[in-house]
Parts: C-alpha cells; sequence; structure tokens
C-alpha cells in the first residue's frame, strides 16, 4: 500500500504548480538572484580574509562556512517547527486517526523536497570560495551537515516535545 499522506503531499504539490504557472516558476528563481546579487556586496566584508595570507583564507573559510551553517541549520529547525507542529494539514490530523510513521515519512519527504533549495542556497552564498577548492568543497560539506542537522534536530525536538510534556517522568 502506497503512503496516503505522500500521495497527498503529491497531488497538491502538482495542484499548486499549475496554478502558479510560469509566473510561480519565475517567482522560485528570486531568492537565487538575490544571494547572486548580495555576493558582491558582501564580498570585502563576509569574505574579506580572501585577501589575506593562507592562514586567514583557512580561518576565514571556516567562519564563513560556520556561519552559512549554523543560519541554515536554524532556518531548518524553525521550519521543521511550522511544517511539522502548525502545518496546513494540522487540522486535519487533529480530528481524525493518524497512521504515524507514514505520516512522519510523508513529513519528511515534504520537507526535504521544499527545503532543498535552501542548502543549494547557501552553497551559493559559498560561491566567493571558489578560488579555493578544497576550502569550498569542506564548506560545502559543513552546510550540507547543518542542514541536516537542523532537520533531524527540529523534528526530534518539536514532534517529542509532547511526549515529554505528558510524560510523568519529565515532570
Amino acid at each position: 500500500m502506497a503512503n496516503p499522506y505522500a500521495l497527498a503531499d503529491a497531488r497538491m504539490r502538482r495542484a499548486r504548480a499549475r496554478e502558479a504557472g510560469w509566473r510561480g516558476r519565475a517567482l522560485g528563481l528570486l531568492p537565487a538572484m538575490g544571494v547572486l546579487a548580495a555576493l558582491p556586496l558582501v564580498r570585502d566584508t563576509f569574505y574579506g580574509f580572501l585577501g589575506g595570507g593562507d592562514a586567514a583564507q583557512a580561518i576565514g573559510a571556516g567562519g564563513a562556512a560556520a556561519r552559512i551553517g549554523l543560519a541554515l541549520a536554524g532556518a531548518m529547525c524553525l521550519d521543521t517547527y511550522a511544517q511539522a507542529v502548525r502545518g496546513p494539514d494540522r487540522g486535519v490530523i487533529d480530528v481524525h486517526p493518524l497512521l504515524p510513521a507514514a505520516w512522519g515519512d510523508a513529513l519528511v519527504q515534504r520537507i526535504v523536497r521544499g527545503r532543498l533549495g535552501w542548502l543549494a542556497l547557501a552553497a551559493v552564498a559559498l560561491a566567493p570560495l571558489h578560488v579555493h577548492p578544497l576550502a569550498f568543497a569542506t564548506g560545502a560539506l559543513v552546510v550540507a551537515g547543518a542542514w541536516v542537522a537542523g532537520l533531524g534536530v527540529g523534528l526530534a525536538v518539536n514532534l517529542a516535545a509532547p511526549l515529554t510534556a505528558e510524560a510523568p517522568a519529565w515532570a
């Protein structure tokens, strides 16, 4: 049997895409264009270390990747709350029986599919590090790890909080 929640998500996604048309796809490109437009503006401040020595570049690249990763992890944690606790399907789930494993799988799939673009934007934000391929690759791994950590920690905290709140042992 197919996952009914994943099927419903797929149907809603297709209907929204048909409704949005080419304008919706064009609007979806705005965040990427914004990041690309901002890179030259922050080159001297956020990426000012690129003109320094090898040690400054190594430390600066690590710091830039850490800052971008922390922002991405925080955004992912907030988004998992919005999707899992305050999501649009909340009204239906509250009054109908739920298949928890199937709903959880569909929720993770929806979040990953919907927020993969954030990971791509974070990688674009690391673009000035392209002059040092190893630093860029390491930064991309750090940012990808932060994205996964934000997803996992956000879901774990937001879905375990009600269980913890109702458990007498945690009182």
